[in-house]
C-alpha cells in the first residue's frame, strides 16, 4: 500500500509529490502555494485544507481501505506527471518563455 502525505503550508512548485506521482503513487496533500499545482484533487491525489487534521487523515485512510481508488488515481498521477512535466516538456516550455520575453523586447533570438 502506497500513499505519499505531504502536508504544507507553502511551497514554490513540490518535487516531492510529483516523484511520487511518477512512481504511481498518489499523494494527499494540502490546499497550498504550489501544492495545488502538483496534484489534482478526486484524481491524482487529494488536496485538503491546511491545518484540517481530520481531513488529511480521512483522505489516507480512505485510502488505505480502498486499492481501486488508490492504483486509479497513482495511474493518473503518472499519466499528469509524463505529461506535464516530462524532461523535453519543461525544455520547451522554457525555451517558448524565453523567446516571448526576448522578442517583447527586440532582441535577436538565436
Amino acid at each position: 500500500m502506497n500513499v505519499f502525505a505531504f502536508p504544507s503550508h507553502r511551497e514554490g512548485l513540490p518535487v516531492a509529490p510529483l516523484e511520487a506521482a511518477a512512481t504511481g503513487i498518489p499523494t494527499v496533500t494540502t490546499r497550498s502555494t504550489g501544492c495545488i499545482d502538483a496534484v489534482i484533487d478526486g484524481e491524482t491525489g487529494f488536496v485538503v485544507d491546511v491545518g484540517d487534521v481530520q481531513a488529511l487523515a480521512n483522505a489516507l485512510i480512505r485510502y488505505l481501505q480502498d486499492e481501486k481508488l488508490r492504483t486509479s488515481h497513482g495511474h493518473a498521477a503518472r499519466e499528469f506527471v509524463k505529461k506535464h512535466f516530462d524532461q523535453q516538456t519543461v525544455w520547451k516550455l522554457i525555451e517558448s518563455e524565453y523567446r516571448s520575453l526576448l522578442a517583447a523586447r527586440n532582441l535577436p533570438i538565436g
